[in-house]
């Protein structure tokens, strides 16, 4: 529904509520999606002493962004696998490149993906999340 302004100042202050509210909503979900990925990592990681998974969180850039990380140094590999074993999903191969090794070891690990499709759902999370919010926000 539209809404008559009988003057500019009435115009620019709703404009701008509307502009920090959709902030905040935006700033709400962006770290409830860092929630999402970080359980869905932590979760389905490989254990063996917890290391691994008590490394895996994220960090707030600025209100709509934020890093996801696993900070382990071995987390790739667990990740995309080893050797023969490697496992890269479509679309992560110059990400994943980074990782190679020098090949002086011959050791053939499973990947074992969860950093990956935790982001993946965390993504979706958040843009379900926004497309019901923005609509609300009309």
């Amino acid at each position: 529904m539209s809404k008559a302004f009988s003057n500019w100042n009435q115009f620019v202050t709703a404009k701008n509520k509307k502009s920090k509210r959709m902030r905040s909503i935006v700033e709400k979900r962006v770290q409830e999606a860092g929630m999402v990925f970080e359980n869905d990592a932590r979760s389905k990681a490989p254990v063996k002493f917890g290391h691994h998974a008590q490394n895996i969180s994220y960090r707030p850039i600025n209100w709509h962004s934020i890093t996801m990380f696993a900070n382990a140094k071995y987390a790739p590999f667990l990740e995309f696998g080893t050797g023969g074993l490697v496992n890269i999903p479509i679309g992560w191969k110059k990400f994943a490149r980074q990782f190679k090794g020098k090949g002086k070891k011959k050791i053939n690990l499973p990947a074992r993906p969860h950093i990956i499709p935790a982001f993946q759902r965390a993504k979706v999370f958040l843009m379900k999340q926004l497309r019901k919010d923005l609509r609300r926000l009309k």
